[in-house]
């Protein structure tokens, strides 16, 4: 934009000086002719009288190729002397010599002959008592002028886009070197630590230079150095956590589950691919508002006896506890939830109605069981029988 706006106004100014630099030719060449002819009527000789003017108007066209013709016209518009003897007595068009009588100095105006376009110059001649005589008229084409500005143009189009190519290419080879092969490694760099990450102690990017890349890579290294050590600390937590005794699960907002523990995968019998995602609501046995408490005003929910549906269907009875997983701006960000599997402990609870004679048990369908059958039932415990001192 900066070479296209630079040659419009350079061509605007080189046709402006162009086109002057003609017309001081111009007028020179006719100044030339007219003080030859003013010599000739200082003689005392009658304009119309004169011979051989033509050979002197020939050899101007010779001596300035650029000239297309070279002339003397009277007041009436008649060819008196003209490069070309053909146009000898030739009378002019009457707008053109109107244009002039406008002036008594040298006038250049644009006029067409014969179809082509022209840069006409006038330069009056006067007699020896000073009266208006007639007219010396020499002229160049147009296209003289517009061929040159064309030219340069030319010159100009073809040096703004070597001089894009270049600079492109320049840029090109200038972004590669400094921009796209330093991003490129560092993205190779960062897909290296991926694949090793956590498992190598130390990770770092490689930068060579001292630019905005180098800078990106050492505030990239800096936050590698505390993720690793936030990332110890998060396995150490994700240890403690995968081996709870008891089951842990966290849910969002919604009660969908983001989190389980290993103990919660062996107590229901699912995978963990399997379970998150899913509402918690499919394994608790008890309502959301019994298990979650009241969003609105919440208060912890301890050790409540409920129940988990695990995945063939069976109910295991455990004690369960949840409070609400709040951000660092206090926000509600989900619920965590703690059970206890408490089948062994559940299934000996109640009131047993036992015979207080034969210490016999009996069950729900009424029949009387031995205590050791009973508790064998109902219980993982097994009985060996020996004789007490007594």
């Amino acid at each position: 934009m900066a070479m296209g706006l630079n040659t419009m106004i350079t061509t605007r100014f080189f046709a402006r000086e162009y086109l002057s630099v003609r017309t001081s030719e111009v007028l020179v060449i006719s100044q030339t002719l007219k003080a030859q002819l003013d010599r000739l009527l200082k003689m005392h000789i009658p304009l119309a009288e004169l011979v051989g003017f033509e050979v002197m108007c020939q050899e101007a066209i010779l001596k300035y190729p650029g000239i297309s013709y070279a002339m003397v016209v009277d007041l009436d518009g008649k060819i008196l002397f003209h490069h070309d003897p053909s146009h000898h007595t030739r009378i002019l068009t009457k707008d053109i010599m109107s244009a002039a009588f406008k002036k008594d100095e040298g006038r250049l105006r644009k006029t067409t002959i014969a179809g082509e376009e022209l840069y006409d110059f006038f330069l009056p001649v006067y007699d020896s008592r000073d009266d208006l005589i007639a007219f010396i008229r020499t002229g160049f084409p147009v296209n003289h002028i517009t061929g040159k500005i064309w030219k340069l143009i030319g010159y100009s189009a073809a040096t703004t886009i070597i001089s894009f190519v270049v600079s492109s290419l320049l840029l090109i080879g200038l972004l590669y070197h400094w921009v796209s092969k330093p991003v490129a490694s560092f993205i190779e760099d960062i897909k290296r630590i991926r694949h090793e990450w956590p498992s190598k102690k130390e990770h770092y990017i490689e930068t060579p230079s001292k630019d905005e890349i180098w800078q990106l890579a050492s505030a990239f290294n800096h936050m590698l150095n505390e993720l690793q050590l936030s990332t110890v600390s998060k396995q150490y937590m994700d240890y403690i956590l995968e081996n709870m005794l008891n089951s842990l699960i966290i849910t969002d907002r919604n009660y969908k589950i983001r989190t389980v523990n290993q103990e919660t995968l062996n107590l229901l019998g699912y995978s963990r691919d399997e379970l998150l995602g899913r509402p918690i609501t499919e394994i608790l046995e008890i309502s959301l508002e019994d298990a979650m408490g009241s969003t609105g005003s919440y208060s912890a929910v301890k050790a409540i006896e409920s129940g988990y549906l695990a995945k063939e269907g069976k109910s295991i009875p455990v004690l369960f506890s949840s409070s609400v997983l709040r951000g660092s701006k206090n926000e509600e960000q989900g619920y965590i939830c703690v059970a206890q599997d408490i089948t062994e402990i559940k299934t000996l609870r109640g009131f047993i109605p036992i015979c207080s004679a034969c210490k016999k048990i009996r069950d729900d369908k009424g029949y009387w069981n031995q205590v050791e059958r009973y508790i064998t039932m109902h219980s993982q415990a097994q009985f060996s029988h020996g004789i007490c001192p007594t």
